[in-house]
């Protein structure tokens, strides 16, 4: 019985141990990224947020608000529009009314430049700076799937987060 419980409290540490360096990690990415951002590396700072997108569903919400934020300005700064868009919507949805999340600054960007791609709807391709769909030349979504699909896609998983 004693074996036990020594095991259960060693597994127990372990998995805090795993669990806090896990935290750690993602907070020393982010940082990379945001890094990289700043410093106007935006295609580091792209391949920087690709690698952590599958990590988005265990952050917390403010940092999942910043990361959708700033991936989405990586994207419009790549003139990778339709990403952009896709991205700073989400951002847009749980900064919410108040914009608490992202503080004034970032949610006035936010806004001007949802404004700014949604003005250029339709005007080119993703990766040539116009704001077409993915099925457009250089677009960035899986061949074979029209926009209608992703587009109902994308309405059955209404916060982005496919859970």
């Amino acid at each position: 019985m004693r074996d036990v419980r020594l095991q259960l409290v060693s597994f127990a540490l372990v998995a805090g141990l795993l669990a806090s360096w896990g935290c750690a990690q993602q907070r020393d990415n982010f940082r990379r990224a945001e890094d990289h951002y700043a410093a106007a590396r935006y295609d580091a700072a792209e391949r920087w947020w690709t690698e952590m997108e599958p990590e988005v569903g265990g952050m917390s919400l403010e940092l999942r608000t910043r990361f959708y934020y700033l991936r989405g300005m990586t994207a419009y700064r790549l003139q990778k529009r339709w990403d952009a868009r896709h991205y700073l919507a989400i951002a847009r949805e749980l900064n919410g009314d108040q914009g608490a999340l992202l503080g004034s600054s970032w949610t006035e960007t936010l806004q001007r430049t949802l404004t700014e791609l949604n003005v250029d709807e339709g005007a080119g391709a993703p990766g040539e700076g116009g704001g077409g769909s993915p099925d457009d030349e250089g677009g960035s979504e899986a061949p074979g799937a029209s926009t209608d699909e992703r587009r109902r896609g994308a309405s059955d998983d209404e916060d982005g987060f496919g859970d």
